[in-house]
């Protein structure tokens, strides 16, 4: 039953066709990263609440940007998984691997956001209105620039709503750290998050955690949403109810553990 939802993505990439020759098997490590991001969306997507939460879910757009992410494409993942079920025992280990980052992955995020539940977890960030873009002429908010407190685990908590009216291409939630105040370096910046967003009638929460161990970098940019449109004469639909960052600082050192 687990490798049924693995069938419908091979026919969505493969169509009607023969295997093509441009179809390499890629490296065990690599595929079982892109079965663990395609089994994440197989999960929200069968689940009805949340994606009508969501709103609509293109498959096809998900998986063909789960391949770009991942520097591959359709034919080399059918090839792949294709090599794996003519070996039954080796396409066995590999679900033994992606579950378990699966399961890893789930708990980690559980845990941190736990973390950040405890009374007494400071707000070093918090807008201070909320925000309705609706229009053609209407612009975005501004990136927001939050000045970080050092090393320690962020978090960035969002809720937004971005409407089926909105005719942005490809939005999404951009956040990095960086280290100067102008920002004019990309070498400068550290990612932490490039999140797709589904427009929905409904709002969405998104959180983001990440630690900084790095003391260079001094701020921390979140840009909401970020889009491709060539320019910015577009109809927007657009709803920013609010964005705070908390920090917890890293652990104490106990006495003779080295310091940096």
């Amino acid at each position: 039953m687990r490798y049924l939802s693995l069938a419908f993505i091979l026919l969505i990439f493969s169509g009607c066709g023969k295997q093509s020759e441009k179809g390499k098997v890629m490296s065990r490590s690599n595929f079982v990263n892109i079965l663990v991001d395609i089994h994440t969306f197989d999960a929200i997507a069968t689940d009805h609440s949340v994606s009508t939460y969501l709103g609509d879910l293109d498959s096809l757009t998900i998986y063909s940007s789960i391949m770009e992410k991942h520097h591959t494409n359709g034919e080399s993942f059918k090839a792949t998984m294709q090599w794996y079920s003519a070996r039954p025992e080796k396409l066995s280990e590999v679900y033994d691997e992606v579950f378990g980052k699966i399961t890893k992955l789930n708990q980690d995020i559980s845990d941190q956001l736990k973390l950040f539940n405890q009374p007494g977890i400071p707000v070093i960030f918090q807008t201070t209105t909320s925000y309705v873009i609706k229009g053609d002429t209407a612009k975005y908010p501004e990136p927001f620039q939050v000045k970080l407190e050092g090393k320690g685990t962020y978090l960035v908590d969002i809720q937004m709503r971005l409407l089926v009216n909105d005719k942005s291409t490809n939005p999404r939630i951009l956040a990095y750290f960086y280290k100067a105040e102008n920002d004019i370096s990309e070498s400068e910046r550290l990612s932490i998050a490039d999140l797709p967003v589904n427009k929905s009638t409904f709002s969405r929460d998104f959180q983001i955690v990440a630690e900084l161990k790095d003391n260079k970098y001094n701020y921390l940019k979140i840009i909401v949403p970020q889009v491709d449109n060539s320019n910015n004469n577009y109809e927007k639909d657009f709803q920013l109810s609010s964005l705070r960052v908390k920090r917890i600082p890293p652990p104490i050192k106990s006495e003779g553990e080295e310091q940096k």
